[in-house]
């Protein structure tokens, strides 16, 4: 049991029994580094991320990984969720050292807070052209004791471009910005499927807010009716997942965030108040209200939440995952997991070290744009299909009309059946797809 026992986000709580002597963020981890010159490896992750479950089975339950983090560096364990403050600081060092960001993220600092290096999944083998997290630790350490000068001159350096690109513009929002940002989500609109960019394809509620204030309507309406005809939505629990791991929005990843429908929701409200869709008003509403109901005491919860996540008396949820998790409280095995904390944390904490609470104030007058997450961590669409144990228990889609249906099975994944499975499962949601769109 290490000092996560303490605490009382349940995702720091599912580390307490890890044999890593694992810190929480505070005070008490900055000077430890400091006393004992030691850098510090920070990780970040939250309840529902599959990969931070996946990187806690691999590496921080094993013993001679832990014995590794123990000797040569003080581990820090922060939950994103919990902690949104020091997540944002360090993925955008992240980002700015790797070109991309996701969960987990894994990042060396320095005994002041400075990050030197960083990533996000480290897998306990070297693939994919990844190092192993343990050869990583040891070339890390390595340089930490031979390379002192030239991590501590890095280190600043990075810091020093975190301060210049947090700092605010003071540029007018024109008309021609607004025109060029219209022009530019154009250019990676997907015309056939909706959304922007390639697999991965996350929901990018903001955009078709901006797209619809804008009149803007066809890769606003292309994207809406892309998300909900797709795996994304979930027709039976409510809500939508985290993403879709294929260019189809058809397999989705298995994780749902309050905070992605709280974005979602206004954004079909908003489709059907413009466009006069009522398809859009029904996708809302079982997302937002208790079944059918619009009772005002219903307003503020999701039904996936209800009838999914865990809720203690008086806590508030934030997400619920496929994966198998310990409870907060027993630390047994179940399903999903329900986040809450009594109070808000300062945005930026007295006892942080002056340099990071620097960029922690800066930080909050920015808001940096994230690049999609790697695909070390997060897999592309065959990838996933082959780790997930069952695409779905089953969905029926009966959108728009009752008389167009696509049921996605159960079917378990695994060597050629993964890939056949897939390409069934998107045949035959192509041809519903096709049908909704000529009836």
């Amino acid at each position: 049991m290490n000092r996560l026992a303490q605490e009382t986000s349940p995702y720091l709580l599912q580390h307490a029994d890890n044999p890593v002597d694992w810190y929480p963020w505070g005070e008490e981890a900055l000077a430890r580094a400091r006393e004992e010159d030691k850098p510090i490896l920070l990780s970040v992750g939250y309840a529902a991320c599959h990969w931070c479950h996946v990187m806690e089975h691999e590496s921080f339950e094993d013993e001679r990984t832990a014995a590794l983090m123990n000797e040569y560096f003080v581990p820090v364990k922060v939950d994103r969720e919990e902690r949104p403050d020091v997540d944002s600081v360090y993925m955008d060092a992240v980002v700015s050292l790797t070109g991309h960001g996701g969960w987990p993220m894994t990042v060396f600092l320095t005994p002041t807070g400075e990050p030197f290096f960083g990533g996000t999944y480290y897998p306990p083998e070297p693939r994919h052209g990844l190092p192993s997290f343990k050869q990583l630790l040891q070339a890390i350490a390595s340089a930490w004791r031979e390379r002192r000068a030239d991590i501590d001159r890095d280190a600043g350096a990075i810091t020093e471009q975190l301060r210049r690109t947090a700092e605010p513009s003071h540029e007018p929002l024109t008309s021609s910005l607004l025109s060029d940002a219209v022009r530019g989500l154009r250019q990676q609109f997907d015309p056939v499927w909706g959304g922007f960019g390639t697999a991965p394809k996350f929901p990018p509620a903001s955009a078709l807010e901006f797209l619809l204030r804008r009149g803007e309507l066809e890769p606003a309406t292309k994207t809406l009716d892309g998300m909900a005809l797709g795996g994304m939505y979930d027709l039976v629990g409510g809500g939508f997942h985290r993403y879709s791991v294929d260019r189809e929005w058809l397999v989705p990843h298995f994780e749902k965030m309050l905070y992605d429908n709280a974005l979602l929701v206004p954004a079909y409200l908003h489709g059907w108040l413009v466009t006069g869709n009522e398809r859009y008003r029904e996708v809302a509403e079982p997302t937002t209200f208790r079944g059918s109901s619009c009772s005002r005491s219903s307003t503020v919860a999701s039904s996936f939440v209800e009838s999914s996540i865990p809720r203690p008396v008086h806590g508030s949820s934030t997400s619920v995952s496929c994966g198998r998790s310990r409870s907060a409280t027993t630390r047994r095995s179940h399903r999903g997991t329900g986040l809450r904390w009594p109070r808000l944390r300062s945005r930026a904490d007295a006892s942080i070290e002056p340099t990071i609470s620097k960029l922690l104030v800066l930080s909050r007058s920015s808001s940096s744009a994230r690049s999609r997450p790697r695909k070390g961590g997060f897999s592309a669409a065959g990838a996933r299909a082959r780790r997930s144990t069952q695409v779905c228990s089953r969905i029926t889609q009966t959108w728009p009309t009752a008389s167009t249906s696509c049921t996605l099975r159960q079917e378990s994944w695994g060597g050629s059946r993964s890939r056949a499975g897939l390409r069934s499962l998107r045949s035959r949601c192509s041809a519903t797809r096709s049908a909704a769109a000529s009836s």
